[in-house]
């Protein structure tokens, strides 16, 4: 089967993901916010883990152009909440890259996006959210386990906060390394299982997220414009991930990626001091679990139709959430709330510019 470039495989995860960023939060306690960031790595790493380079088309392959359409599974029934609140949005994603050979390459991305529907995340009516620009270095099937036939590859990632929640969470940069292995078996037309792992640090100016003003007027202390949501340090994302090649123009894939995303630690939170007996207890010896981390489950399956080498579509679902809702139960990890049905159509360059040539010869 022929393979599909790495950005086109995440253009379906990409919309679907960068809108369930702006409602995980609510599943999150009451005081801290999650790192929105680390549901959106767990696209990338999953599909670093599957880039398969097999074939050499051209310098720019993996250069790509997707149209998105999500819409939230909860908009189809109107009794699943309380309130009915219908989400609905496009989105259109440019991604360029460059390969050296068949091993080194770089590659940059960009998300643009809008709610259709009626938005509660945006401060105006039909506002574009644009994502954070993500660079990075990739060293693909840089060596084969003997015997295992197990391909390794490896990348280090560059996230640029031009993003409105990255910069009120005062994001300055994030770095992200990351290691993939990958077995390929001759089933149908190709199955791939792989794994993926990625540390992401994040550099922030606040530990915390911040207001762009006081909410007090005429008083400017950084007391004032502090929103008390904790910003996310690092997070470690595994991720797997299975494709299966049913013919040369259909295939399905499914991943999974379990999420550590981890706080700036608040400070004086070791102990209290307990009035009754009159001595200060620690949090460990009553059982209560470390605060600073967040646990995030993210799920996707789709279908990928490419009738040519220019032109795919991607039909499938993404869920990314936290392990637990906000009642402190745990949820499915596959379908929840967040669940998001996508619609991607990918215009890949290489292939049209071989298609193009091809038609003239």
């Amino acid at each position: 089967m022929r393979p599909k470039s790495p950005n086109q495989r995440i253009t379906v995860t990409a919309l679907a993901l960068m809108t369930l960023t702006v409602i995980v939060p609510a599943g999150a306690s009451a005081q801290e916010a999650p790192a929105e960031s680390a549901i959106q790595d767990a696209a990338d790493v999953t599909t670093e883990a599957k880039v398969e380079p097999e074939e050499w088309r051209a310098p720019y392959a993996g250069t790509s152009i997707s149209y998105i359409n999500a819409v939230s599974a909860r908009s189809f029934n109107k009794n699943y909440e309380p309130t009915y609140n219908p989400e609905y949005s496009m989105g259109l994603q440019i991604a360029a890259a460059w390969n050296f050979n068949k091993m080194l390459g770089m590659n940059a991305s960009i998300l643009l996006a809008r709610e259709i529907t009626n938005a509660d995340y945006t401060t105006k009516r039909g506002e574009i959210w644009v994502d954070d620009l993500k660079l990075g270095f990739n060293a693909r099937n840089f060596w084969t386990v003997p015997v295992l036939e197990i391909k390794t590859s490896a990348g280090l990632g560059i996230i640029a906060p031009t993003s409105k929640t990255s910069r009120a969470n005062t994001l300055i940069m994030g770095l992200k390394p990351n290691l993939g292995l990958s077995r390929s078996f001759e089933v149908l037309s190709g199955l791939n299982l792989s794994y993926g792992f990625a540390f992401t640090k994040n550099f922030h100016e606040y530990t915390t997220r911040q207001f762009e003003e006081s909410r007090i007027p005429g008083i400017s202390a950084d007391a004032f414009i502090n929103a008390g949501l904790r910003n996310g340090s690092y997070n470690f994302v595994n991720s797997f991930a299975v494709s299966l090649g049913i013919t040369d123009w259909l295939s399905f894939s499914a991943n999974y990626a379990l999420i550590h995303a981890f706080l700036y630690e608040q400070k004086n939170l070791d102990g209290f001091e307990d009035e009754v007996i009159g001595a200060t207890i620690e949090r460990s010896d009553i059982g209560v679990p470390d605060e600073n981390v967040r646990y995030f489950n993210v799920f996707g399956a789709r279908l990928s139709v490419t009738p040519n080498p220019a032109f795919s579509i991607d039909l499938g679902f993404d869920t990314a959430a936290p392990t637990r809702k906000p009642d402190s139960t745990y949820q499915s990890p596959i379908f929840n709330r967040n669940t998001v049905i996508a619609l991607g159509l990918n215009l890949d360059i290489a292939g049209l510019v071989s298609e193009l040539k091809g038609s003239e010869e």
